[in-house]
């Protein structure tokens, strides 16, 4: 939960977001919008939260068919919305920008273990 609880406090910043976790607790991620209705889901493990921290659009989608995570208040598509709108592709959008960051540096990586861990790899 501490990966989840991280990126959402990092990108969250315009409409709420209300995370009930597996244990019962209530977690807040954003602040009040007047034009966005606030979003309460409840996900049923920790396996939940980590999936999703770690890709967000494959966990959430997963979660959410698989009945792992629940919507609580509101629909599907106002969580769609919420999370897009904060992931909005503007320049003056610093959470974006900052996720942006992220994944070039982790592609960066990958890219330069790759010669490495391949010499690693037994010939066939």
């Amino acid at each position: 939960m501490w990966l989840f609880d991280r990126l959402f406090k990092r990108f969250m910043q315009d409409g709420e977001l209300v995370v009930i976790d597996p244990a019962g607790g209530e977690r807040r991620y954003g602040r009040p919008s007047a034009t966005r209705a606030p979003v309460r889901i409840r996900l049923a493990d920790n396996a939940t939260a980590r999936a999703i921290a770690l890709n967000p659009a494959l966990g959430a989608g997963e979660a959410f068919m698989d009945g792992r995570l629940v919507m609580e208040e509101s629909d599907i598509f106002a969580l769609l919305d919420l999370v897009t709108h904060n992931l909005r592709w503007e320049r003056d959008n610093p959470v974006r920008f900052a996720l942006w960051r992220q994944a070039r540096l982790a592609a960066w990586w990958d890219q330069f273990r790759a010669p490495i861990q391949a010499k690693r790899r037994p010939s066939l």
